[in-house]
């Protein structure tokens, strides 16, 4: 343990940890507690999820990391580091019942984490391995992968990780100076005199733990940290905050809405022409459309309404993917739809596609199968 506080620090085991903070006058009621759990029981790797928004990346994210894993999606928990745009993701995954294993021992320990993480996912500066000194074994964390080894075989690890990254500014030793030592002579030993070897203390790091920023927080999801230390004045506050905030947006939409119906209807009416027109080739609308499209089908439309609103959504959105199975129920108005997209990038364009038409989706799988997604939707209007 190690607290910046008090600049103290320490070792014992679990059942002497809470005691032994007692007699250091450290109490975790006052604390913003991050702890540190060991990296081999956490794959990290970096990913490219599909989607245009954080919560749509954070959907995708369990069928990215799918076909890198060895356990079922049921079995593991899955943490993601700072999600941006067109940019690949930190994902982190840790067996879930080992985790809810540590939850449950911090728990008796009357011990409340802000932070769960590894020293290996803290690191997070761009251009820079990270080589962590835990004896017997070493942490080596690249930008997109981390590894627990040996000692005996960090040395030709890390070699082989420099000639696969161009482009590493320094090297960050944690730790004894052993790790220090060794670094600075493979570099000597390649002639790699480009990169920083910079030796960091142990203590120094987890001094500074509390300000470094990009790491990943396993406490994600169905494990978030609820703030329960907000006082009643200041939920009071936020609570009227809110109204006041409700009362504004209120009455900007009262003043507007006459324009924003007008927009709506507008809006509509040129996507009906759009489509009378995909049909018929025309804006003219000439009779009755509905007997037209019962002409041209030779069908009564009737009921069957749906279904060509439905066909005409996928007939726009699939024109590059291969569909393998279509399926309409005419009960309920829906239409299913199985098919390969080349990449989970495809397959999320073609559902904003489809919602971009007005229409609902319910994604019933979508797996990774021989360098292809392999996916079945249901649309309903």
């Amino acid at each position: 343990f190690h607290s910046p506080e008090t600049n103290k620090s320490g070792s014992c085991t679990f059942n002497e940890l809470v005691s032994t903070l007692k007699e250091t006058s450290i109490s975790l009621d006052d604390c913003n507690v991050h702890v540190l759990i060991p990296d081999q029981d956490v794959l990290f790797m970096q990913i490219t999820v599909p989607g245009r928004s954080q919560s749509r990346i954070r959907q995708a994210a369990p069928y990215a990391v799918e076909p890198y894993l060895t356990e079922d999606l049921d079995d593991v928990h899955i943490a993601l580091g700072e999600i941006k745009r067109d940019s690949s993701a930190a994902v982190a995954v840790i067996n879930l019942q080992r985790f809810e294993l540590y939850l449950q021992l911090f728990k008796e320990l009357s011990i409340e984490p802000t932070v769960i993480t590894t020293l290996g996912l803290t690191a997070s500066e761009e251009n820079t391995i990270a080589l962590f000194d835990a004896e017997p074994a070493l942490t080596l964390r690249l930008v997109d992968q981390m590894a627990v080894v040996q000692q005996d075989v960090a040395a030709s690890l890390l070699s082989s990780a420099l000639d696969a990254e161009q482009e590493i500014r320094a090297i960050d030793c944690v730790g004894g100076s052993a790790v220090h030592t060794l670094t600075t002579q493979l570099l000597a030993s390649s002639g790699r005199t480009d990169i920083e070897v910079r030796h960091v203390d142990m203590a120094e790091y987890l001094r500074r733990l509390g300000d470094l920023t990009g790491g990943i927080n396993l406490l994600q999801g169905n494990f978030s940290v609820v703030d329960a230390g907000a006082s009643v004045t200041a939920n009071i506050a936020k609570v009227f905050t809110a109204i006041a905030g409700c009362l504004v947006l209120a009455s900007g939409i009262w003043f507007a809405q006459g324009l924003w119906a007008e927009v709506q209807v507008s809006e509509l009416q040129d996507q009906a022409l759009d489509i009378y027109e995909s049909v018929y080739g025309s804006r003219d609308v000439i009779g009755n459309p509905s007997r037209r499209m019962q002409e041209r089908m030779g069908a009564s439309v009737g009921n069957e309404s749906a279904w060509i609103v439905l066909l005409d959504a996928v007939v726009r959105s699939t024109n590059s993917v291969d569909i393998t199975n279509l399926d309409f129920s005419e009960s309920q108005n829906r239409m299913t739809i199985t098919f390969y997209a080349n990449s989970f990038e495809e397959f999320e364009r073609l559902r904003t596609n489809i919602e971009s038409q007005g229409l609902s989706i319910d994604v019933n799988v979508a797996e990774q199968q021989n360098n292809r997604v392999w996916s079945r939707i249901t649309l309903s209007i």
